[in-house]
Order: structure tokens, then sequence, then C-alpha cells
């Protein structure tokens, strides 16, 4: 039976924190800025203000970098951006919840009217050199200012704000050594705390940002096909990836930049394309950018050690394609996270036991941590589809069936369904009922049958 819930989170009621940051931000309308009758003195208001500071300039480093992480052509400088997307989200999230237990309230991230017009002017940038030194003096002008912050903080009454921005400086500063070796030169950007409402702008998500594309960069010497360079194999049978040959070679390859460097392409474009979603679901879409990012370095690391690099191969950018098909955000969102990630979590699992099973225990461990990562990418299509669709059971289930119709992908998992996962993932149950059926019925042919193994399913 379906439920037209009116919850917009679609976390299992007994694990509420495991894979979402419901309980971090607030996302309602704005109002007060703290709570009425608590804060007494300047000082602690401008502390509230100055933190709120530093989320403003990490949310729009996010979304710079977003942008970027589609369009470059430097695969090395790409994978940089990745990294530092997923960072500057981990940081946003930890202040936002330290906003929290200084009782600020319907946090909006803020800046002076300078600042952002700084900003903005970055959007222009279309050279590695020239967005690698705007990133690199921003975020060290920042992490200046976090120093100065620490020095001047009560050190007792505001310890647990010392400690959260002593890790946040020890983290940007290590994006700034990888980020500032693609700038030929650059300067430190002084970044003025907005502690008085007197020319300060509050986020609007209209902000100038970087053109987005239709297309992801790829080096001038990678070669475009439409064909995969996997053949098609049954998933019963590994033994030609087993024998860590070309066929591994051509997995590692294809599944490194068609599936998991597309998925962090898709979404920093969620994140710029859909601006007014709520900052939740930015720091959401940062995490898999990141995560899609080390799954695709710790596939041309085994790839190197095999002999080969990305790009001696051919790419199709068959996932990017797949999520171009959909034209809103909720078709989107049930295109890669709800279909094409759920259905890797059953792929996943054989083959993760083959390579287990055959001693080699890299790619294994590899896809175990990859497994742990498309859970929660899962977890996030069907929580924001579900947000979408106002806790819609039926809608959700409407738009996932018209995706897979569209995609012409069955609904059926590649592997024995998974339910206990796809719970946890915040699949609605209706939906794994639905799956279910679908496996129980005989395979039906269709194009997506050659799409190779396992992760290179998506």
């Amino acid at each position: 039976m379906l439920n037209d819930r009116k919850s917009t989170s679609c976390a299992p009621e007994d694990s509420p924190s495991l894979l979402g940051r419901d309980d971090l931000i607030r996302t309602e309308t704005p109002q007060s800025g703290i709570l009425a009758g608590i804060a007494q003195t300047r000082s602690f208001v401008e502390r509230q203000r100055t933190l709120s500071g530093y989320v403003y300039a990490l949310i729009r480093v996010i979304e710079h970098s977003s942008a970027w992480v589609g369009s470059t052509q430097n695969i090395d400088f790409k994978i940089a951006l990745g990294q530092l997307i997923g960072h500057c989200g981990e940081e946003v999230a930890n202040l936002h919840y330290r906003l929290k237990t200084l009782l600020t309230k319907d946090v909006t991230p803020i800046a002076t009217d300078e600042y952002e017009r700084w900003l903005a002017s970055a959007a222009t940038l279309h050279d590695v050199r020239s967005q690698a030194a705007f990133l690199s003096g921003t975020l060290s002008g920042l992490c200046r200012h976090l120093a100065w912050y620490m020095s001047n903080t009560d050190p007792i009454g505001d310890q647990p704000t010392v400690i959260l921005l002593r890790g946040t400086e020890i983290s940007l500063n290590h994006q700034i050594a990888i980020i500032s070796s693609f700038a030929a030169d650059w300067q430190d950007i002084a970044f003025p705390a907005p502690v008085t409402a007197t020319n300060s702008h509050s986020y609007l998500g209209t902000e100038a940002v970087p053109p987005l594309v239709d297309q992801p960069g790829r080096p001038e010497t990678w070669q475009y096909s439409e064909q995969q360079i996997i053949k098609p194999m049954s998933h019963q049978n590994y033994d030609h990836l087993i024998e860590l040959g070309e066929h591994m070679q051509r997995w590692l390859h294809q599944v490194g930049i068609d599936v998991e460097i597309n998925a962090m392409e898709i979404c920093g474009r969620n994140i710029v394309e859909f601006r007014d979603m709520p900052i939740e679901f930015k720091l959401d879409m940062a995490r898999q950018v990141w995560d899609e990012t080390r799954h695709a370095q710790m596939m041309r690391r085994h790839l190197k050690e095999l002999g080969s690099d990305f790009g001696d191969y051919t790419y199709c950018n068959k996932v990017w394609s797949k999520y171009m098909l959909g034209s809103t955000l909720a078709e989107r969102l049930a295109i890669e996270q709800v279909l094409q990630e759920g259905h890797a979590l059953e792929a996943n699992i054989p083959f993760g036991e083959a390579m287990n099973d055959a001693g080699i225990l890299h790619i294994a461990e590899m896809i175990d941590y990859v497994d742990a990562d498309e859970l929660r990418h899962a977890y996030f299509g069907c929580k924001w589809l579900i947000h979408i669709h106002d806790g819609s059971d039926t809608a959700y289930l409407d738009t996932v069936r018209d995706m897979a119709i569209r995609l012409d992908m069955p609904l059926a998992p590649r592997g024995p369904l998974q339910a206990e996962l796809r719970k946890v993932a915040g699949y609605p149950d209706a939906f794994i009922d639905l799956l279910a059926m679908a496996s129980s019925k005989p395979p039906q042919a269709t194009s997506s049958d050659a799409n190779g193994t396992a992760l290179a399913q998506r």
C-alpha cells in the first residue's frame, strides 16, 4: 500500500543519523538570527556572524569549484577540485552544527558586499591557472582569518569553536597546497568578517557562478567513442578480471572515467544548476563529489599498477549521457542516484566476493569502500526525490518508473535483491516490493544488457 507521507526525510526511524545530516541544518526561512533574549553581548553576536561568513565563503568556493569540475579538461585539476569540494562541504556542515549550538536560529550565510563582488568576479575565469589562483588566494585569506579568530575568542567559553576551526585550518591548508600547484602566481585575498548588518549580503543562490557545460571537459589527447571498452560478460563469471590483465585494465579505465568521474561531474552540476535547493542538498552533493573523486583515484592507482593510465583507452561518458536525459532535478536524481547507484548495491556484492575469494584483496577492499559510499548516494537520491515530491511515494514511483523506461533500464537488480540495504538507503517499501516482483520474473533483453559488470552497469 502506498504511503503519501508529508515528511521531507526518508531516513529509517531507527537510524536517523546513519546516512544523513537532517539534524544538522535547518532549511526554514531565516528570521531573527539568534534566539531572542539569549545573546546579550555584541562580541557574542559578532562571533556568530563571523562563523556565518566562513560558511558563505566556503559555499561560494564549492559553487565555483563545482562548475569548474565539469568544464576543466585537466584531469588532475578535476580530481583536485573534487577533493576540495568534499573537504569544504564537510567544514560547512561542521560550522552549521556549531552555529546551532551557539543558539543561532535559521542561519543564512552572510558576507560583505565587497567580498561577494570579489567572489562573483571569478565566474568569468576560464583557464586552470587563474581558477587555481582564485581558489588558493580565497582559501588562504580565509585561513588567516581563522587563525585570527582562534587567537581572539574566549579560549574556554568558545573552546568547541577553536577545536573545530583548528581542524578546518589544517584541512584547508592541505587543499591549498594541492590547488596552488596549478597556479603560476597567487596572493592572499583578505576575508572581511561581516560583523555588522551594514553593507552585508545574505546568500540568495542567485550570485554569479561560472557557466555550466553540456559535455564534461576531457584532455584533447583523449579519444571519444560511443562504444564501451568492456566486453559483455556474465555477472557470474569474473575469470577475465581475475587474470589482472587487459580486461581488468579496461574495467578500471571505464569505471574510473565513465562512471566515477562522470558521477562527480553530475553532482557538481546539481550543486550549481539547482541552487534553490536547501544548503543541505548542496552538502550531500558535495559529499558525493568527494566520494566519487576518491573512487576514481583508487581506480587510477590500481590501473597504474597494471601498467596503464587514464586516457590509454577510449571514453564514452555514458553515465553523464544518461543523466542528461532528465530535464528536472527529480528526473536526474531518479536516473543517477536512485536507479544507477541503487542497482550498483546488488551488482557490486558478488563482484567483491569473487575478488576476495580469488585473493585479489586490494580490489576487493576498494569495492568495499565503494559499496559503503554507494549506499549513501542512493540514500541522497531517495531523500531528495521524496523531498521534491512532498513526501509522496506515488509520485516517487511514477518518476522512477518513467526514467527506467526512458533509459531502457530494467527495474530488476543485476544480482540478488538486497532488501535490507535498500531499506537503509531510504527506498520506500512499495518500491522494494516492486523490485522484488521484477526480480522474480525472467530477465528481458534490453540494450543495457551490454553494460559490462558490477560498477560498470551504472
